[in-house]
Order: structure tokens, then sequence, then C-alpha cells
């Protein structure tokens, strides 16, 4: 996997890293396009093809004589995302709720997960992120999320931006990602595991849920998501 990113790319991909991570914060006033020709070492007319990206991209704003400022992007929902489930809206019709928290983030590049590659159309060799959270409706733990997608398509995805974002609509912000998901649903009794997992939620049915995100004809992402408790009611 070639580690060669063109600077033009290079530094819309930092300055975007740095917008969805926090650390330039609404409304910042960009350096100079002088000084940002000097950051990233590029020409000037490299430096205004990448900012024209950005404000097309809805990262920044310009105020003519003035310089370049970061805008108020608008984050999608996930219920704007075809074909996914809308967990905080299940969560509320239980009178609940939702809160989602970032458990894992990890790069796996061993191989392993040969099911999710075969899913996703990759190798062994292909790098692979793996992105897992837990689902709460009040302070009661009723999921678990899994997901897998491949770094060559979103490269560059970073911790700092997943703790400020859910991962769906923050791809579909940074990557453009316009994805449709096709979901399989089943069910089986609670493993003993689970029920010490979900202890404090009522009930023995877990329900599983498998989803394949599609753009363009390709698999690019594959989740895989438990839910237990009142939440399984408001699925079917």
């Amino acid at each position: 996997m070639s580690n060669e990113i063109p600077l033009y790319q290079n530094m819309i991909n930092d300055l975007i890293h740095k917008i969805e991570g926090g650390k330039l914060q609404q409304d910042a006033k960009l350096p100079s396009e002088a000084d940002l020709g000097d950051s990233y070492n590029v020409s000037r007319i490299t430096v205004r093809r990448a900012l024209a990206e950005l404000v097309d991209r809805g990262y920044i704003y310009k105020r003519h004589g003035i310089g370049s400022f970061v805008a108020r992007k608008s984050i999608p929902k996930t219920n704007d995302i075809p074909g996914m489930i809308n967990l905080e809206k299940v969560i509320r019709a239980t009178n609940a709720e939702p809160r989602v928290e970032l458990k894992d983030f990890q790069l796996i590049v061993n191989g392993s997960e040969p099911v999710v590659r075969s899913n996703l159309g990759l190798n062994s060799d292909d790098y692979l992120y793996a992105i897992d959270y837990q689902i709460f409706a009040d302070n009661n733990l009723v999921g678990l999320v899994h997901w897998y997608l491949p770094y060559v398509q979103f490269p560059n995805l970073y911790l700092s931006e997943l703790e400020r974002h859910q991962l769906l609509p923050l791809l579909v912000s940074k990557y453009e990602f316009k994805p449709e998901f096709q979901t399989h649903r089943s069910s089986d009794l609670a493993t003993r595991a689970e029920k010490r997992m979900f202890g404090s939620v009522s009930g023995n049915v877990m329900v599983h849920l498998r989803l394949t995100g599609t753009a363009q004809g390709n698999s690019l992402i594959y989740g895989e998501i438990t839910l237990t408790g009142q939440v399984t009611m408001y699925l079917y």
C-alpha cells in the first residue's frame, strides 16, 4: 500500500482532520495563503485550489480581503442515510435517553477477520479499521456495535474525530460517502456471557443485525449490532 499522498490532498486531509478533530474551531481564522504554502511546502496556486475545495465541501468560508475561516459544517444525521436504523430514535421510543460511547478503535494489519474481509472484498494484506461502540438507554447497556471498514477507502481516520462525531455521519461528511444499507436480522436467547454483559437489562432475547453499506455497487462498510431489552420491540 503506497504511503505517497499528493501535497495538495495532504493539505486538505490535514485541515479536515484539524476541523473534525476540534483543533480548529468554528469561525477560527486560517493562516494566510502564504503561510499555508510555507507550512505545507506547496505553491500559492495549490493552496488556493485546496481552499476552494474546502469551501465547496462546506468546511471553510472566505471573507473578501480578510481571509479564510472555519465554517459551521452541518453533519448529516444517521436517519438521513438510506437503509440505516436510527438507534437513537428507537431508544427514545422506550422513554429512555440514548447515549453512544466509543469503546475501541484499532487498525487491523495482521490479516485477521477473514469473514469481514470476504464481505468487503479485501485480501489479507489490506488494512482494516475495527471500531466498537456501546449503546446505552439511560444508564443501561442495551447494545454493542462493531464496524469494519477498509483503510484504503477511508484513509486517515482519527480517534479525535470519532470521539466528537458518530461514525457514519463522519464518513458522509469527511469522505463524501453516500452509502445505502442492507440489513439482515436474526434473534436468539442470550448466552451466559451476554447475560453477564447486559445483566441490568430485562429479557433474554438478543437481536442481531448485520449491515452492509454499499456505494456505487461496492461494499465499503460492514457492521454487526447486538441489541437487547425493550429496544428490540421497536426494530420490526
